[in-house]
């Protein structure tokens, strides 16, 4: 009975293992957004099994393995502005479970992609600009597309170089060696023809890479100079490799043993077996066992190669220090021993590239130097001229270098080193960092050996980040325009990619093109260091409408990218683009800790003085926001924390100018005044220069209109109003104000000339001023409104009933009537006056009436009711003025209560004496 126990609950136990076994083995599916993408992320399988079919423009389908029911729960209910529905099938076909996206839009797109550590499928979805263009033009060109023959290119069989048939075996006990056949194959792919295929960069939709460039017309000088203040990282050169390494192990030497009928022979080509095999623990240990035995055995020669030959490839495979320097030994040892052995040539070659490959420059040239001595009618001559050169390239030797690519150039055996030595030359000007030189050997190998030209990626690349950092911007686009066309699937093109974005950025190019290319270098080449350059500019830019749980997961994959990236100068650039982020956010506190933070930590690099300018940036743009939300007390509080430290020797003119607004908004207009005309004489004296150009770019630099514009207004409120009026007169023909600062240079003009006692003048102002407006017409409010007060004063009463009018036409919407609250009301006032100047009483008050109505629940409007009912008394309607005033609130409105009773009882008296007076006889009368 216990056995039966036992055995029942191991079966359940059994059995609840398998159910946690299955349960663990289905996929777990999570949600979220990022930025502007819906990025779906699963999780549970290293080997992913999956399939993306777009089954209509609004739907694509998803095949995943079989995913748990939390997962099926979480994506049936999620909605956003992409997706309308996910429908999903846990059980689908075939073990799969299938996912259906079904997008709100037709120019939505996905873009799928798996990370190996940790295991994730991922799937992105996402607005693509290029199916944002015009859908039914789309649709057209693909019906007609359906009616032509698709051309496939010919394909070009490079078995023949890929693969070269060995020599016919010789006698046993010899060492074989084709170098003249590795010559060869080096030679024959110098004489292939063009062999690229699009793929890589290649677009079908855009083969001329149109999204890339832009016309001369396009670029702006503005965006030039901004860029100057911004960071951009050296990507690394594209450096053509020497070392011929990988092409001499295509082609070993072939060790042949005869067989023999003895005991010698037998361990001989037991060790060739474990070398044949790769067991290079079993032949080390064999051999030891084999030198104890024959010291002097026959076939030193080969056991000695194979073992330099272990050794080495032990070090290729595991990097080990000790296997290489034991290669080295067994090489040199075995050619002491054997001077004439016929892998002589093939071994001090392979040594000499053994040195370029440890970047021992001095030891490798020495090596080729001696190799050319020795072996001057070898096919190898000419590659090892070009790893001599290269030699002296890595030891700073860059003169020498290009002597010797010239030489090559001038003699040598094959026509395809010249070319590859021209190509070079280029190279070693870059590496010193003579990038105008480098520029102009690029340009002369493109034009000299033009038909090379498609085995140099380098010319196109190198010359391209050369002119770059020239600051020749438009030459830079072009040539890695032309790089990417050239070479469509280089690895390279994840830093091509990203600096065109940049290009199209420093020039002025529309900002989707810009982060076009940038959203293409990073889908395109995710893990390459080019492309998280990319996602870094990107992402900052999305900072600004990041949740806070966003953001969060960007400065942890900002953080991995620093950890893991190997540009130089990658910490600096980071810190810069997530304080650009904040910025963006108009967090300006966070952005300034981190600049700080970042200068402080770091006092030996070579941009302080670039993080000193931001941080100046950012104290800056903080002081505006508190500006712009009239919060000057906070603005002056922030200047005078950095006064001392970070603004101290700060040469902008903006910063002045907001410490005088600050000043003005205080009521402080004698320091305002003061701080004014200083802005307006430095303003003066960089009148059109590259100064002024500069310093609007790079600061928030007031115009000098707007200059006048404030100080017109400090004069105002200080009743200096010649010089007010002096200010307002400057600001003359096409002004640089904006729409409400030109409505503001209209109130104060009125003022002034209100008190200057010319309201005419006034008017006529306002009425020129309006008739020349051609912004948004809501923003006349404020002039025709005044215009009504001072036709109002001069007894216009028509005139300013029409100016009310207009400004209640103008305010009374859905959209303007509760921001200008306060201006529509007073023009429902004054259009009450003006009805009442003109006699018009029961119009009069009708129109107050009507102000009553709609505002006087929020704000106090005891004058106004008690003139309507002024007006009533006035017109003997008792009743209708009793009724009127009635409402008059006897706390709030007690001077105005008083007024009335009064007025009321007086009309009382005098109708009781009336009613007394008449009721006398004539006589007594």
């Amino acid at each position: 009975m216990k056995t039966a126990i036992k055995v029942m609950f191991l079966m359940i136990s059994l059995t609840l293992g398998l159910l946690g076994e299955a349960r663990a083995q289905l996929v777990n599916g999570e949600v979220s957004l990022i930025g502007d993408t819906t990025h779906f992320e699963f999780s549970g399988k290293e080997d992913w099994q999956y399939t993306v079919n777009r089954l209509s423009a609004h739907q694509v389908e998803v095949l995943v393995p079989q995913i748990n029911a939390e997962t099926k729960d979480r994506l049936s209910k999620w909605n956003d502005r992409l997706i309308e529905k996910v429908t999903v099938d846990r059980y689908g076909t075939d073990g799969q479970a299938r996912l259906v996206l079904n997008f709100k839009k037709e120019i939505v797109d996905s873009f799928d992609y798996l990370t190996d550590e940790p295991s994730r499928l991922i799937i992105d979805v996402y607005e693509d600009p290029e199916r944002a263009k015009d859908v039914a033009e789309k649709r057209r060109k693909a019906a007609d597309a359906k009616k032509k023959v698709a051309v496939q290119p010919k394909k070009v069989d490079r078995s023949k170089y890929m693969k070269m048939q060995r020599q016919k075996r010789t006698p046993a006990g010899e060492l074989l060696v084709d170098l003249q056949n590795f010559v060869d194959k080096q030679e024959g792919i110098d004489k292939q023809t063009d062999i690229r295929f699009h793929k890589g960069v290649y677009d079908s939709g855009d083969p001329y890479y149109l999204r890339f460039k832009i016309k001369d017309y396009e670029i702006k000088e503005e965006a030039i100079i901004a860029s100057q203040q911004n960071i951009y990282i050296k990507f690394p050169m594209l450096d053509m490799p020497v070392n011929q390494l990988p092409n001499l192990l295509e082609f070993p030497p072939e060790y042949v043993i005869r067989p023999k009928d003895t005991e010698e022979n037998k361990h001989v080509r037991l060790l060739k077996t474990f070398f044949d095999k790769k067991r290079y623990a079993a032949f080390l240990e064999t051999k030891k066992f084999f030198d104890l035995k024959w010291p002097d055995s026959v076939y030193r020669q080969i056991v000695q190669f194979m073992t330099a030959d272990v050794h080495f490839n032990m070090w290729l495979a595991e990097g080990d220090k000790f296997h290489l320097n034991q290669a080295r030994k067994g090489y040199n040892l075995v050619l002491r021993e054997f001077p004439e052995s016929p892998l002589k040539e093939r071994t001090e070659l392979l040594l000499a590239y053994i040195d370029v490959k440890r970047e021992d420059g001095l030891s490798a040239f020495q090596k080729f130097q001696r190799f050319l001595k020795d072996y001057p009618d070898s096919p190898e001559v000419d590659r090892v001229r070009i790893a001599m050169a290269d030699s002296l390239t890595k030891l700073a030797k860059y003169d020498d270098a290009n002597d010797m690519y010239a030489d090559l150039e001038r003699e040598h055996r094959y026509p395809a080193a010249a070319a590859e030595a021209s190509y070079r030359k280029g190279d070693t000007q870059f590496k010193a960092g003579d990038y105008k030189t480098a520029v102009k050997r690029y340009d002369e190998a493109l034009e000299k050996h033009a038909a090379f030209a498609t085995k140099f990626p380098n010319a196109y690349y190198n010359k391209g980040e050369s002119l770059f950092w020239l600051g020749e911007y438009k030459r830079s686009l072009d040539s890695y325009l032309n790089f990417v066309k050239t070479f469509p699937d280089h690895e390279h093109n994840a830093y091509a990619l990203t600096r065109i974005g940049e290009i199209l950025g420093i020039l002025g190019a529309d900002e989707k093109r810009v982060q076009g290319a940038f959203l293409e270098s990073y889908f395109r080449f995710q893990k390459s260091p080019g492309a998280q350059i990319a996602r870094i500019r990107l992402m900052s830019k999305k900072m600004e409408n990041m949740s806070d749980k966003e953001l969060n997961k960007t400065l942890g994959e900002f953080e991995k990218i620093i950890e893991t990236s190997p540009l130089e100068k990658i910490h600096e650039f980071v810190t810069l683009m997530t304080t650009k982020g904040y910025r963006h956010r108009k967090d300006f506190d966070t952005a300034l800790e981190h600049l700080v933070s970042y200068y402080q930590k770091n006092p030996t690099s070579a941009n302080l003085e670039f993080f000193q300018k931001r941080i100046v940036d950012n104290i800056a743009d903080s002081i505006k926001e508190k500006i712009g939300k009239s919060d000057f007390l906070e603005a002056l509080k922030l200047y005078s924390k950095y006064n001392k430290t970070w603004l101290m020797n700060v040469d902008r003119i903006d910063i002045d100018f907001f410490r005088g607004r600050a000043y003005e908004m205080a009521g402080v207009y004698k320091e305002a005044d003061s701080i004014y005309q200083n802005v307006a004489g430095r303003l003066k004296k960089i009148a059109g220069t590259r100064e002024e150009v500069e310093r609007k770019v790079n600061e928030h630099l007031p115009s000098r209109d707007t200059v006048n514009l404030r100080l017109a207004n400090t004069y105002l409120e200080e009743r200096k109003y010649p010089e007010a009026f002096k200010r307002l007169t400057s600001i003359v023909g096409k002004s640089e104000l904006s729409p409400s600062e030109q409505m503001e240079r209209v109130a104060i003009s009125a003022k002034v000339y209100e008190q200057r006692g010319d309201a005419k003048s006034a008017i006529g102002f306002l009425k020129k001023f309006i008739n020349g407006w051609q912004d948004d017409e809501a923003l006349l409010a404020p002039a025709y409104l005044k215009m009504a007060e001072l036709n109002l004063k001069t007894k216009s009463y028509i005139q300013a009933e029409v100016a009310a009018d207009d400004t209640i036409n103008l305010l009374d919407s859905d959209e303007h009537r509760e921001p200008h609250k306060d201006k529509l009301m007073e023009a429902m006032r004054l259009k009450g006056e003006a009805l009442f100047g003109q006699g018009r009483r029961l119009a009069a008050v009708e129109a107050f009436m009507k102000l009553l109505n709609k505002y006087e629940g929020d704000d106090s409007l005891e004058s106004v009711r008690y003139k309507v009912g002024d007006i009533l008394y006035g017109l003997n309607d008792l009743k209708g003025a009793e009724k009127v005033w009635s409402e008059l609130d006897p706390e709030k409105s007690v001077f105005y209560n008083q007024l009335a009773q009064e007025k009321l009882k007086n009309a009382e008296w005098e109708d009781t004496y009336n009613k007394y007076i008449n009721r006398l006889p004539a006589m007594k009368r």
